[in-house]
């Protein structure tokens, strides 16, 4: 019977990284879009994660599209690879299947942007830190053109899709009445 070795391989490629344009980094903060601003993190005596220096990259992941407002959270950390001087990472945000969300307003054409909440007592909701604003899509109007659609601060339950783009990437969708059939 043969002994299989295991060995710390995200530890090995932090370490040859540095001579190859691989960089273990932390999200710092959302710059625009899918790009983001990370710090240089290594590992410390006992495995943890520490920053490694004060110095800050932009990174751009491409697991996100250009246009929408970044989902990865504060603190996250991935495996950064220098492609002719811009950085990338390819991080999927994590995924939600339901969560309740709050109508910030529309785009027309049944696209809202929406706010992911968190329950905080009976009948409340704030604003989920962890997650950015997003755009949905309001399958009710969806060949239904309305006058008015959903009002502001509309609570909603919001699914989350993965559509049939090479990689996949993940779509908002919800289905509620809009103001025109309300009223």
């Amino acid at each position: 019977m043969t002994q299989v070795r295991f060995r710390n391989a995200l530890h090995r490629l932090a370490q040859l990284g540095r001579e190859t344009g691989i960089q273990l980094v932390r999200i710092t903060s959302l710059e625009a879009g899918n790009r983001y601003t990370a710090r240089p993190v290594q590992f410390d005596e006992q495995g943890e994660t520490e920053y490694a220096s004060t110095h800050t990259l932009s990174i751009t992941n491409l697991a996100e599209l250009p246009d929408e407002t970044g989902q990865l959270p504060e603190g996250a950390e991935a495996i950064a690879v220098d492609v002719e001087g811009r950085w990338v990472i390819h991080v999927q945000p994590e995924e939600r299947t339901l969560f309740a969300a709050k109508v910030l307003y529309t785009f027309g054409d049944g696209r809202y942007r929406v706010r992911p909440q968190v329950p905080t007592g009976e009948k409340t909701f704030a604003d989920d830190p962890s997650f950015g604003d997003l755009t949905a899509v309001n399958v009710f109007e969806l060949g239904n053109p309305v006058e008015f659609g959903i009002e502001s601060d509309t609570i909603v339950l919001v699914a989350s899709l993965k559509d049939n783009a090479e990689p996949p990437t993940i779509q908002y969708a919800f289905s509620h009445a809009t103001f025109d059939e309300l009223h």
